[in-house]
């Protein structure tokens, strides 16, 4: 079973997103597809808390023109146990 937020879904309403989804299906596997810019460390340990099991952070441009991608500094950053979970596709050339 596919439960998919609406794309451009603020990750402020994931915390409730997760929290129902786990509450009434606690076996299904959530998984977060986003591009990463507004994912910090401490987001990413919270969403995993709320249940999340799998990250997919895509790269596809620089964000709002931006040349640094803070996620591809972040990423080898994050804690073993973290990383197994985000499985980083850094596709820079569409």
């Amino acid at each position: 079973m596919w439960i998919a937020a609406p794309p451009r879904t603020p990750l402020m309403y994931f915390n409730t997103i997760v929290g129902l989804t786990r509450e009434y299906l606690p076996q299904c596997r959530i998984e977060l597809y986003t591009n990463g810019v507004l994912l910090t460390e401490e987001r990413l340990v919270q969403l995993s808390h709320l249940g999340i099991d799998k990250f997919t952070v895509t790269r596809h441009h620089a964000y709002r023109g931006e040349e640094n991608y803070s996620f591809s500094d972040l990423y080898p950053q994050l804690p073993e146990e973290l990383r197994k979970k985000i499985k980083f596709q850094n596709i820079l050339k569409c």
